[in-house]
């Protein structure tokens, strides 16, 4: 395949106890690819709710990634636990569809809403990494709204990102310029829970 599949921290040197992100992972495993949009919908709406820009990618395998950027002095232990919150959150209103359940056999053909990968020394893959499977598909950000439309996984490749990139930009480039404050987001997600 040729690829370099990159799985960098969610901090950089420096600051390797402080992540750059809160990112929340949605699985599907055996669950329809259109349960996976809803819940990132809906996880779209509930963090611009809390106050806070999110940013949504492809996986570059099955799924999609929701990434918050933080500003400095975050724990990982922080971001884990509002990141749960959040999940716990969308699975109370969407119980149907969404789980927390780690072991894929309990998961009912649900989305897994994976908040577990905010830790320290846990990889995610970044945005616009080619991953190494038969299609070389692209890690690839998205706009909200495009969640509106008839995407497909397939869609984003090695081929095909270039000129998607042309026509729409790079989605991710304020992501790190812009980090957020978590803690008007944590008393307003209390509200919530």
């Amino acid at each position: 395949l040729g690829s370099i599949d990159l799985h960098p921290w969610f901090s950089r040197r420096g600051t390797l106890d402080s992540p750059d992100w809160a990112v929340l992972d949605l699985d599907p495993k055996d669950a329809p690819f259109g349960s996976v949009i809803k819940i990132a919908r809906e996880a779209g709406k509930l963090l611009r709710g809390l106050g806070l820009e999110a940013y949504l990618k492809t996986s570059g395998s099955s799924g999609l990634h929701v990434f918050v950027p933080l500003a400095a002095g975050y724990t990982y232990e922080q971001s884990r636990m509002f990141c749960e919150a959040v999940a716990r959150l969308l699975v109370r209103d969407h119980a149907d569809i969404a789980t927390v359940e780690r072991a894929v056999s309990r998961r009912e053909g649900r989305v897994y809403i994976d908040f577990l990968q905010n830790r320290r020394e846990q990889t995610v893959v970044p945005p616009y990494v080619v991953r190494p499977v038969e299609a070389a598909s692209v890690s690839m950000p998205l706009e909200w709204d495009e969640l509106e439309t008839d995407f497909r996984l397939a869609d984003f490749t090695l081929l095909t990102s270039p000129k998607r990139l042309e026509r729409v930009g790079d989605l991710f480039r304020t992501a790190l310029s812009r980090p957020q404050d978590l803690a008007p987001a944590i008393e307003a997600l209390g509200r919530h829970l």
